[in-house]
């Protein structure tokens, strides 16, 4: 029987790593997995959300920011005009920026980027490769703008919790398709490919080849 799975894919890139860290982008991508004998495949259901968020009017303390995070972000997103904005906008205030931070992408201020989050999600999962990395994050951020979360904590799904389950049925390499970029877009949409691929090879009616299936015990063995 085909089935679909709707949903919601987030993803942040902070400057910490910790449930205090400071989000400086965050994307939203809407999806359809559809399964079928065959396997599984996804597509977006509406616009993605991606923004760089703007702090230039709000007070970061209560966030934390930490100088090698920010070393390895500048190592990783050199060249990348979004993050060029985002940088110099909040360590060189007054610097001449670029009209726009890159295609698709928004300069947000918090209330906005929260706002667009929950209209995004609706009532539909909301998806991330880690739940407990993401999640506390954006709820620090909601409470510092005196803002209810985007979504119902029974909302919260999690890749790893699925990557875990394969793991318990077949071999399967659980890191992500390397991207052509590296952005919140870009990783969030990595993260729908492989819940699709994970959802195709568990829930599609394909039998895993037999040396890949677990072992399940005999009562005479117990």
């Amino acid at each position: 029987m085909d089935r679909t799975i709707e949903g919601t894919m987030i993803d942040s890139e902070t400057l910490a790593l910790g449930p205090r860290a400071l989000i400086w982008e965050i994307a939203a991508v809407p999806f359809r997995i559809s399964i079928t004998g065959d396997g599984a495949t996804w597509e977006t259901t509406a616009q993605p959300y991606h923004t760089i968020i703007d702090y230039a009017d709000m007070s970061t303390r209560g966030f934390d920011v930490d100088m090698q995070t920010i070393a390895w972000t500048g190592g990783k997103r050199r060249g990348d005009v979004s993050w060029d904005i985002w940088r110099e906008k909040h360590f060189n205030p007054g610097a001449d920026l670029a009209a726009l931070p890159g295609a698709g992408v928004k300069l947000h201020v918090p209330d906005i980027a929260l706002f667009n989050l929950w209209r995004i999600a609706e009532d539909k999962p909301v998806w991330f490769r880690n739940a407990a990395f993401d999640v506390p994050a954006i709820e620090n951020l909601a409470i510092a703008c005196k803002k209810d979360m985007p979504w119902h904590r029974r909302q919260q799904s999690d890749l790893y919790t699925q990557i875990n389950m394969i793991k318990q049925f077949m071999d399967y390499d659980d890191k992500l398709p390397a991207a052509v970029e590296h952005s919140a877009r870009a990783d969030a949409i990595a993260q729908i490919g492989q819940l699709t691929d994970i959802c195709g090879q568990l829930y599609s009616g394909r039998q895993p080849a037999p040396d890949q299936c677990p072992h399940v015990a005999d009562v005479n063995e117990l």
